[in-house]
């Protein structure tokens, strides 16, 4: 059933993050099959201990409309409220959170990833947050 949902996730568009480690080691796992169609049902089973979905402390495809990769902080179910924030990483979370996602890319750049709370009505893609530029918010009044 559908509801509102609240999540605070690390995220990084999936464009800075070099795939190449991820689907080379789909394709070693699955040769003959093409994973692009279930991209994310083959990242569960080939990563299971850092891919699942809604789930603390793994990554997920993001529940949006354009794709980044989120690493999922904090997840409710059955939340008030259809919001979404962004902001940098302050160096510190930069350094603290990148062993994390050097599983996924050991050459991350932290300056891509952006701490995101949002909540939405998981019936339909949540919006793009990611950068504070496209939030209504900083728009003159």
């Amino acid at each position: 059933m559908s509801t509102y949902v609240k999540q605070k996730v690390l995220r990084i568009p999936m464009e800075h993050v070099d795939m190449s480690y991820i689907k080379n080691t789909i394709a070693q796992k699955y040769p003959n099959e093409d994973y692009e169609d279930d991209f994310y049902g083959y990242l569960s089973s080939v990563f299971p201990s850092i891919f699942e979905y809604c789930t603390r402390e793994k990554f997920q495809i993001s529940p949006t409309e354009e794709k980044f990769i989120d690493y999922v902080l904090d997840y409710e179910y059955d939340a008030d409220g259809d919001y979404g924030k962004t902001r940098e990483l302050y160096d510190s979370e930069k350094l603290k959170y990148q062993s994390i996602f050097q599983q996924i890319d050991p050459n991350i750049n932290m300056d891509y990833v952006r701490l995101v709370e949002f909540c939405w009505y998981n019936g339909t893609d949540a919006p793009d947050y990611y950068d504070e530029i496209n939030d209504s918010f900083y728009n003159e009044v």
